[in-house]
Formats: structure tokens, C-alpha cells, sequence
């Protein structure tokens, strides 16, 4: 969330922005699945990411990027982020598009700029969109199945699994139906009630204004 919406505020005011932000979502027209293909063979230890390595005489050239945890761990979410950026750089623009002219103006009158003018005025005026934002991201998040299944399967062993994945291997794997289902249950449960803690509190804020 948080490089979406510098991309988006880094872009908003570039003559040419939509091309800028044009690299940024490219990855989310892709699926997750081809994702997961193209930076597993990145990341394989004769991948590209260790022959640069090794071709630019860096150390670490013969890392196992996949293979070790919690390192296939950050590896995944690196992956699963540069996907996601795209569609929440998307929702900021529209955020920042639907913002009045009249309080921006009447800050620049009273010589609020730069940090403070996004701090005080552009941030709270973009809360609601924030809530959508948030809110997409968190189930995302939570049933991020396709680019862990191709890129470690959960493994080594089930050291880098989500509960989306738990929840797969446990029904149509290893046939333990009760706990793959109670797997579901929890993560419907889990999404559920950050969903409405959240929301819930973005509503007695604006009540509260």
C-alpha cells in the first residue's frame, strides 16, 4: 500500500504520468501463476539472479533463494508486492483525482506545501478510498495461493506456507478433509474480523468529525 501511493503521488503531477505508472501494472494484468514460473526460474540456484551475481564477481553468487526460509519467504512477498503495487498505485490516482480543488487551494493560501500539505490535507481527504484500498489488500493477502504454490509449494517442508496453501494441501493432497476445512473457517474468520475492526473504526472516525 504504502509504495502505491507514492508511485501514485510521485506520478500525479507528471505530464507523461501514465506512462510512469504504465511498468507498475503490467504486473497485475498477469496471472499469479506465470508470475510464480518466471521468478522461480529467476531465482533457481543456476538462475539469472545468481549468473549476474557471479558475473559481476558479487558475493552470494550461489544462493538458494527458494530452497532456504525464512529467504524464500521474503522472496515470495517481493513477488506477490511487485504484483499487487499496480492496482493499489491505480485506486491512490483515482483517490487523488477525487479530491475538491478548494481545501488543496486554500492550504497553498495559507503556505502549506510539500510534506505538510499531504500530511494535513491530501491524506485525510483520501481516507475512504484508503478503506478500499486496505480492504482489498488484506484478502489478497490472506488467499495468496498461486505464487507460492509454483514458486516452493509451501516447502522446504512447509516453512513458507500461507493458510491458503495449508488449506490445499491438507484437502487435496494429504486428504484430511477436517482440517483443511477448519483452515478455511479460520481464514474466512480471520479476514472477516479485520475487515470490520477496520472498517468499523474508519466509520467512528468520520462520526466522530
Amino acid at each position: 500500500m504504502g509504495l502505491g501511493l507514492l508511485v501514485a503521488v510521485l506520478s500525479y503531477d507528471l505530464k507523461r504520468g501514465a506512462w510512469f505508472r504504465l511498468p507498475f501494472l503490467l504486473p497485475y494484468a498477469m496471472s499469479g501463476a506465470g508470475l510464480g514460473v518466471i521468478w522461480g526460474f529467476i531465482l533457481q540456484p543456476d538462475g539469472m539472479a545468481n549468473q549476474i551475481l557471479t558475473l559481476f564477481g558479487m558475493p552470494g553468487g550461489d544462493t538458494a533463494f527458494l530452497q532456504d526460509g525464512p529467504r524464500n519467504t521474503v522472496a515470495m512477498i517481493v513477488v506477490w508486492t511487485w504484483q499487487q503495487l499496480g492496482v493499489n498505485m491505480l485506486l491512490f490516482v483515482v483517490g487523488l483525482q477525487s479530491i475538491p480543488k478548494g481545501p488543496i487551494e486554500a492550504a497553498r493560501i495559507d503556505g502549506a506545501s510539500g510534506w505538510a500539505m499531504f500530511r494535513h490535507v491530501i491524506w485525510p481527504l483520501m481516507r475512504p478510498i484508503t478503506t478500499v484500498v486496505f480492504g482489498l489488500a488484506l484478502v489478497a493477502g490472506l488467499k495468496n495461493f498461486d505464487i507460492v504454490w509454483v514458486m516452493t509449494q509451501g516447502g522446504p517442508g512447509r516453512s513458507s506456507e500461507t493458510l491458503a496453501v495449508t488449506m490445499y494441501r491438507d484437502v487435496f493432497v494429504a486428504n484430511e478433509y477436517g482440517y483443511g476445512s477448519a483452515v478455511a473457517v479460520l481464514l474466512t474468520t480471520v479476514t472477516g474480523l479485520a475487515s470490520y475492526v477496520y472498517l468499523r473504526r474508519q466509520v467512528s472516525r468520520e462520526e466522530t468529525r
